[in-house]
This record gives structure tokens, C-alpha cells and sequence, in this order.
């Protein structure tokens, strides 16, 4: 009996000391220990005690990390504007976070927009930019294009008139020109999506003119997103206008002029939400309808990427894009913004 009540206070004590150490299962022999049995007491109150204070000044920071992330809406107000567009969605540039959406995951052909997932590839297999490429007669496909047969134009030239200009038959020379099988391009154009994490887009070839190039308005604001990570692309997208070059095989130079199809960068921002236009995409073959993908800016350098797919005409793409884009820098705040501090703590209290 004696033995048992001393194995008693034995582990009541190892129990006791546990505790002090935060867990039930671990706990330091009692030879070892420096703290007295009737300081254990206090040793927990005061544990406990400085437990709760950290939380309290955890719970009082501004804001977590978390919180300062994302963009956050400051009004109870609906998007109410009629839109033709079957899809479309506004993403924040920098996190990714979706701002305003409608079937933004339903796959639909996307015309030239496919043009973007082409230069992603191109850029990775195209090491001289100044070479002369000599467009043939098998590069040839309907549209605006700007360049002919036979004419010589440097690589990089192609590249701005494939993405300002929606050349078809600049973006058939680049692709015959970076070494590629036409089966290889398609292919690398496919792991391109697998890649960026898109896996409801299809490719099937380089131009858009097919119906089988299809996207949803996510992945198509994730290729958007991936493009700003390249200079030379964002750089591309981002102008009005270009100039370039070309030799007929006569060795005749002539220089063209051409405008890009985003007629958003001649609207007039002046009272606008939309400070900038940083680049934009177009698209449209029949079954596609009208489509637009932009990157716009703020007054705050806060940026979004807008697209829409499948609207019912040129005008209108642009139109509602701007539309959700006005709307979104309207109701949204992002961190540094005025207010953003504020409707934060609203929302989380």
C-alpha cells in the first residue's frame, strides 16, 4: 500500500510538469527539472496568461497577412448591366483572384486569341529575332495580314504584325521558322496550357482560324496573366500603332503602317476608372462571336485583366469590357487604396 501511494504522487507529479511543458505526453524527468513543485502553480497562470496576450495583440494587428492579399469590395451593389458576351471574367493581375464572373469555366472557341498561346511558344523557340524570314506561299491564310508571299521581314517584325495587326499569315511564317513540325508546334502549344495549370483549353493550330482552339474566360485571363510575365510580349500588345518593314523579291523595301484591332486604346479615359490599357488580344471566327481580352490599370497602378467571350458584335466586346472594367475599380479596394483598411475590418469583424 505504502509503494502504491508513493508511485501515485510519482506520476501526479510527471503529470504536473507535462503540463508545464505544453503537452500532456512530453515532459522532463523530475531529476532534471529546476522548477520547484509549488511553482508549477504559477509557472501555468503565467503561461497561459502570456498565451493570451499574444493572441490579443495578434487579433489587433492592422491587418494579417491574408487580409492585405486580395482586393476587397466595398459596396453591397450588383454588376446590373446587360451583357451580350456568353462568358466573361475580371481578374485581380497581381493574386489572381477572381473579381466578377458568368460561366467563366465553360469552353468556347476563341479565335485569335489562340495567337497569344502561340507567342508564349515562340518566344521559347525562336533565339535570333533579326533574322529574315521569307514568307512562302504555304503560310498563307485568309484575314488581314498584312505580309505576302515572297516578301522577306524579320522575325520580330512578324511577331508585333501577328499580334497587333492579327496576322494569320505572320504567325505561320514564325511557327515554320522556329523548327518546329506543324504536329511538334501544336503540341508544345498544348504543354504551354499544361503548364500555366489550364486544363480545359485545347489547341489544335496556331492562328485561332480553327473552331477546334478552345478556351474558357479563366484560362484565357491565366494565359493573359502569364503574357505580362514576358517583356517582349507585354511590349508587343501594348501599342497602337507599328511601323515595319518589308522586301518584295525584286529587293524593293516597303514600309507599312499598321493599327491594332484593340479600338479601346483610342477611347477617351479622361473621366474614366481606367487610368491605362497595358495590352490586349482580339478575337473572332464565327463560332467564337466576338472576343477581347485586355489588362487594364488604375489611377493606384492596380490591375486587372478582363475577358469576354463570344459577344455579339466588334463594338460591343469592347464596350463590355470596359463596362466590367469600370464597374470592378469602382467597387473594389486593393491594399494601400483609401478605405481598404476599413472595409476590411468591417467584413472580418
Amino acid at each position: 500500500m505504502l509503494l502504491g501511494g508513493f508511485l501515485t504522487k510519482i506520476l501526479a507529479l510527471k503529470i504536473i510538469f507535462s503540463l508545464s511543458y505544453g503537452f500532456f505526453g512530453v515532459y522532463a524527468p523530475l531529476v532534471k527539472s529546476n522548477v520547484k513543485i509549488q511553482e508549477v502553480g504559477p509557472l501555468l497562470v503565467e503561461l497561459k496568461k502570456e498565451k493570451k496576450e499574444q493572441a490579443v495583440k495578434f487579433n489587433n494587428l492592422p491587418l494579417s497577412l491574408e487580409k492585405i492579399r486580395y482586393p476587397r469590395k466595398n459596396t453591397d451593389n450588383n454588376f446590373e448591366e446587360k451583357i451580350s458576351a456568353k462568358s466573361f471574367i475580371v481578374l485581380d493581375a497581381e493574386t489572381g483572384k477572381t473579381l466578377l464572373a458568368d460561366d467563366a469555366d465553360a469552353p468556347r472557341s476563341i479565335g485569335s486569341i489562340t495567337k497569344l498561346v502561340s507567342a508564349l511558344v515562340l518566344v521559347k523557340n525562336i533565339s535570333d529575332w533579326n533574322q529574315d524570314i521569307i514568307i512562302e506561299k504555304g503560310d498563307w491564310r485568309e484575314g488581314n495580314n498584312y505580309v505576302y508571299p515572297e516578301e522577306r521581314i524579320k522575325a520580330r517584325d512578324l511577331l508585333s504584325v501577328s499580334l497587333i495587326g492579327s496576322s494569320n499569315v505572320a504567325i505561320m511564317a514564325l511557327a515554320r521558322a522556329s523548327g518546329l513540325t506543324p504536329e511538334k508546334f501544336i503540341l508544345s502549344m498544348n504543354e504551354e496550357a499544361k503548364n500555366l495549370g489550364i486544363l480545359k483549353s485545347i489547341f489544335t493550330e496556331p492562328t485561332g482560324l480553327d473552331v477546334g482552339n478552345k478556351s474558357t474566360a479563366m484560362d484565357v485571363a491565366l494565359i493573359l496573366k502569364k503574357v505580362l510575365e514576358n517583356e517582349e510580349i507585354k511590349k508587343i500588345i501594348s501599342v497602337k500603332n507599328y511601323v515595319f518593314q518589308a522586301k518584295d523579291a525584286a529587293g524593293k523595301i516597303k514600309g507599312r503602317r499598321i493599327n491594332s484591332t484593340n479600338e479601346l486604346f483610342l477611347a477617351n479615359l479622361q473621366n474614366s476608372e481606367i487610368k491605362n490599357i497595358l495590352g490586349a488580344k482580339t478575337g473572332y471566327i464565327e463560332e467564337a462571336g466576338y472576343c477581347f481580352a485586355a489588362i487594364f490599370e488604375n489611377k493606384n497602378k492596380k490591375r486587372i485583366i478582363v475577358v469576354v467571350l463570344g459577344a455579339e458584335s466588334s463594338a460591343s466586346r469592347f464596350s463590355e469590357a470596359r463596362a466590367l472594367a469600370e464597374w470592378v475599380f469602382k467597387s473594389y479596394v486593393w491594399p494601400g487604396e483609401d478605405g481598404f483598411e476599413k472595409v476590411t475590418q468591417e467584413k472580418t469583424n
